[in-house]
């Protein structure tokens, strides 16, 4: 009984991905069992595939020019985990091709020259999506809106349509799928958000940005939200962007150019020992992965020579015997001064500044700039001033505490200043009015104890004897 129902699933296997069988060229009778079990693995599977697997999220997400390539991905994911009516996954409804190439041409799984990874990947290129009646001289774009269709595809493709409404109704691409709504064709959804966003006038654009991209991400040490993993998470993300363009004909990034911007973008001497071990070997070392690999290995086996994270810090003051303690010092629960992370808190993500695509390294107006969001602004800054780390320089706080400092103390001098020329007036001028108020008292000099004092007389002028 097992066996027949394992022959049962061999034969409709057959029949879904279009090889017939029982006709001259392929006999019944000369199936052996070898080609029979091939398929127990994948009929257990398919058994337990409902039981064994959850229903996957829905939740909305963006649909724009610069998540439209994550976006799709999710898509053929999600569609991936979900079987139809024959027990296919569904992502068949979205494939490339409308019609899959002729059997003798295509070996199937496990044969020889067949070009498949397993049962699944064949039956997802070649799971019929139109009827043996359809025109097949007729033109692809004719065949793709009339059909006519396979029942088991139709079903599936509303499946599809629920699936792509859930996930970016919301979004304001979908204007242009809504004309789709009484059909519920998830193909024709999917093909016309596809041709928006990835046109043949916009792979071009789409290469060129994902170029752009390459070039422009550096690494000149871990910063607040920018590690070492993060920038090689960067450089796969974007080598992912490139090679969902293949099926448009767009040669694939040489493993060189994978490297050279990767190597490009380093700017942390603390790696040059790997950048030196690649220089030496670079017979060893002429695939990104294995590149990649050596520059994490190096970073990871560093030593961390930065300082635990501070806290508050304290400000005094000390005088003759006294200590005058700031803000934030004992017995006070105030902010606290000198915090190294303050400025670093402040500075916007790094993965925000990475978002914006609209910025070019020129100066603008002042009306224009004064309109830039902070992201905008941030990345203006770093492509005028390329190499710099941000939030590490002199501020216009600081400056302006300097010159308010400086203030401070002319001020207090001239203070001084004059209140010592206040004091000297007032003690001339008690003087004075001390030495007004003797006189009044002692007018005739009693209060002068040499008044008589012979010495301090007018001395007589006595004649010479010569002059009698």
């Amino acid at each position: 009984m097992t066996r027949l129902k394992l022959l049962t699933f061999w034969i409709r296997h057959q029949d879904r991905t279009g090889r017939e069988v029982g006709v001259t060229e392929r006999p019944l009778v000369r199936t052996t069992l070898v080609d029979i079990n091939l398929l127990k693995e994948q009929k257990r599977l398919e058994d337990g595939w409902a039981s064994d697997n959850k229903e996957p999220d829905y939740a909305a997400i963006p649909l724009d020019l610069n998540s439209a390539a994550k976006a799709f991905e999710k898509v053929k994911t999600i569609l991936t985990r979900i079987r139809g009516v024959l027990g296919v996954p569904i992502v068949y409804v979205i494939r490339h091709l409308l019609i899959p190439e002729e059997a003798d041409d295509d070996p199937a799984f496990g044969k020889e020259g067949s070009t498949y990874t397993s049962h699944d990947n064949e039956a997802i290129a070649r799971t019929d999506i139109l009827t043996d009646e359809a025109d097949f001289d007729a033109t692809y774009e004719l065949l793709e809106v009339h059909g006519p269709f396979v029942p088991t595809f139709l079903t599936d493709s509303k499946k599809v349509w629920s699936i792509l409404h859930a996930l970016f109704s919301t979004s304001g691409a979908w204007q242009h799928v809504k004309k789709y709504t009484a059909t519920q064709n998830g193909r024709q959804v999917y093909r016309t958000l596809h041709t928006h966003f990835f046109g043949a006038d916009k792979i071009n654009t789409l290469y060129t940005d994902i170029l752009q991209t390459l070039k422009g991400l550096f690494y000149s040490g871990d910063r607040r939200n920018f590690t070492f993993d993060k920038y090689c998470t960067a450089h796969v993300e974007q080598h992912n962007r490139h090679a969902s363009l293949s099926e448009y004909n767009v040669p694939a990034l040489e493993e060189s150019m994978k490297i050279h911007y990767f190597e490009e973008g380093i700017k942390d001497p603390s790696l040059e020992a790997a950048r030196n071990a690649i220089l030496v070997n670079r017979h060893l070392y002429t695939e990104f992965e294995a590149v990649m690999q050596l520059y994490v290995t190096s970073k990871r086996g560093q030593k961390s020579f930065e300082p635990a994270t501070q806290g508050r810090k304290l400000s005094a003051v000390s005088g003759r015997g006294v200590t005058f303690q700031g803000r934030g010092g004992p017995g006070r629960g105030g902010r606290g001064r000198g915090d190294p992370g303050a400025r670093q808190r402040g500075l916007v993500p790094q993965a925000e500044i990475d978002k914006v695509r609209d910025i070019e390294a020129k100066r603008y107006p002042t009306e224009v700039y004064a309109k830039f969001s902070p992201a905008q602004k941030a990345k203006h800054w770093q492509l005028m001033n390329p190499g710099m780390e941000r939030g590490v320089g002199p501020t216009g706080a600081k400056k302006t505490n300097t010159a308010s400092a400086n203030v401070s103390e002319l001020t207090a001098a001239v203070s001084s200043a004059v209140s010592a020329m206040s004091a000297l007036t007032e003690a001339t001028a008690k003087r004075s009015a001390a030495d007004e108020a003797s006189e009044e008292l002692d007018p005739a000099g009693w209060g002068n104890p040499n008044r008589n004092n012979p010495a301090l007389a007018r001395q007589i002028k006595c004649p010479r004897k010569d002059d009698k």
